[in-house]
């Protein structure tokens, strides 16, 4: 693994610039992040400074401003974590990037995985429910595609608490629960069994 850097912007996007090409999109979403952030920082400094020499007027074009750049800091670094987690599960964690280095210093968290098998139980009981139940509930997912993958699911809930694996696998669990294009909230079984033998593949892994 390479030596990573201590999280400075500009020798983050450097780094993954050189091991990921310019067209990547975690280098993209790194630019994007930190042109917010010095944005961020531009506008307090006007705020700071209007509240001296301009007054409130300014000031609440400024806060106004300041809230629209931390909702797209906060898009951003949603976006960033779900690429890192594609990274990882695919096995390019070890490139020491800064921010692969975050997420999988979550994925490696006891306390991350509990939270991860938690999501899954909660999941697999709604299956147990009365179907009056289910209905006023309305899961995100189709009862009829995660019904028949429900052995499934508690034995990769409890390789998670079991803590086997190394983080890959806890990545393609995460990306299973929350990606927007999960088999886990599509409509056909055989692609959310496929990822779930993944995941169970992945979590017996000796590393």
């Amino acid at each position: 693994m390479r030596r990573a850097n201590h999280g400075d912007p500009a020798e983050d996007v450097a780094a993954a610039v050189e091991q990921l090409g310019e067209r990547h999109a975690l280098v993209r979403l790194l630019r994007a992040s930190r042109v917010v952030v010095e944005g961020m920082l531009s506008v307090a400094g006007v705020a700071a400074g209007g509240v001296l020499e301009i007054g409130l007027p300014l000031v609440v074009a400024a806060v106004i401003v300041e809230l629209g750049l931390c909702a797209r800091w906060l898009s951003i670094r949603s976006s960033l974590r779900s690429v890192c987690l594609e990274l990882i599960s695919r096995g390019e964690e070890r490139l020491g990037l800064t921010p692969l280095l975050r997420v999988r210093g979550r994925l490696d968290s006891a306390r991350h995985r509990a939270r991860l098998a938690r999501s899954i139980g909660e999941a697999v009981r709604i299956l147990d429910h009365s179907p009056a139940r289910v209905l006023a509930a309305r899961p995100l997912f189709s009862l009829r595609v995660v019904r028949p993958v429900a052995p499934d699911l508690r034995e990769v809930s409890a390789l998670l608490l079991r803590g086997g694996g190394g983080p890959r696998g806890v990545a393609v669990v995460e990306r299973l629960l929350t990606s927007a294009t999960s088999p886990l909230y599509g409509g056909e079984v055989g692609p959310l069994r496929d990822e779930l033998r993944r995941a169970r593949f992945l979590l017996q892994a000796r590393t």
